[in-house]
């Protein structure tokens, strides 16, 4: 089903945004990982990433538990977007802002998109 291709490659590019994002943070300076709640905020997001993959990846298979999985790795997507959305307005990140937006109302389709083909 061309629907559950196009939430599948889209979970697959969420994962691979969440992992370059990190990447990228990592070299630099202000990004404070000897924090436990850094550190524990990192773990969650390649968790999501990890399990948008997996999802992803079922989805392009038409394996029977890829709807299930993607539908959690993409809450997981959407809590977290949510969460930091204020600490991006409170920077006065505009760009950030918007492509957290954008995750946010992707996400929500492709949960919708999910769950009506149940």
């Amino acid at each position: 089903m061309l629907s559950h291709l196009l939430v599948g490659a889209y979970a697959i590019a969420a994962a691979l945004t969440i992992v370059a994002f990190w990447s990228q943070q990592g070299g630099k300076q202000e990004t404070d990982l000897k924090n436990s709640a850094s550190r524990s905020h990192l773990a969650a997001e390649l968790v999501t990433a990890a399990i948008l993959t997996v999802g992803g990846l079922g989805l392009l298979l038409a394996a029977s538990w890829a709807s299930l999985t993607t539908g959690v790795g993409l809450g997981m997507l959407g809590y977290a977007g949510l969460n930091i959305t204020g600490k991006y307005v409170g920077e006065r990140n505009k760009a950030m802002v918007i492509v957290l937006i954008v995750e946010e109302l992707l996400s929500l389709v492709g949960i919708l998109t999910l769950l009506s083909n149940l």
